[in-house]
C-alpha cells in the first residue's frame, strides 16, 4: 500500500514588519471600524493578519470641505496587499460626517506596510500580513 502523504508544514506568521521610529505601539485593526480624524494621533499603527483570498475594511474619518482627505504614500507590496480607497460622504449637514473608504484584500503570502496621510500631516500605517 502507498504510505500516506505527509501532512502540510503548519503555516508560519510572517516576521513583524520593523518599527517605525518614533511611533506608537501597533493597535489591531478592526473590520469594518469607523476611526474619528479627531481621535487618531499624528501617527496611528495598526496590524492586521488577513487569510489570502480575504479582505478587511475599514474607515477613516475626513473633513472633505477642509481638504483633509486621505491619500495612499510610499511604496506597498501589491503582490500582497490590494489597496482601495474610496471617499464618501453620509448624512445632511450638521449630522454628516465624511470618510474615506478603504478595503485591504490580501493576494499573497508575505508583510507589507501600507501607509495613509491627509492634509494636516496625520499619518495612519498599516503593517499588513498576508497569511
Amino acid at each position: 500500500a502507498p504510505a500516506p502523504a505527509p501532512a502540510p508544514a503548519p503555516i508560519a506568521p510572517p516576521p513583524p514588519a520593523p518599527p517605525v521610529p518614533g511611533a506608537p505601539a501597533a493597535r489591531v485593526l478592526i473590520n469594518d471600524e469607523y476611526y474619528r480624524l479627531r481621535n487618531l494621533a499624528s501617527v496611528t499603527v495598526f496590524q492586521t493578519n488577513v487569510p489570502v483570498g480575504s479582505d478587511i475594511e475599514f474607515k477613516l474619518g475626513e473633513e472633505i470641505d477642509r481638504g483633509m482627505i486621505w491619500s495612499v504614500v510610499g511604496n506597498y507590496d501589491p503582490m500582497i496587499c490590494r489597496v482601495k480607497l474610496e471617499h464618501d460622504r453620509d448624512g445632511v449637514w450638521p449630522v454628516r460626517y465624511d470618510k474615506a473608504e478603504i478595503e485591504l484584500k490580501a493576494l499573497g503570502r508575505g508583510a507589507t506596510r501600507i501607509e495613509f496621510v491627509n492634509a494636516n500631516g496625520k499619518r495612519v500605517i498599516v503593517n499588513f500580513y498576508g497569511m
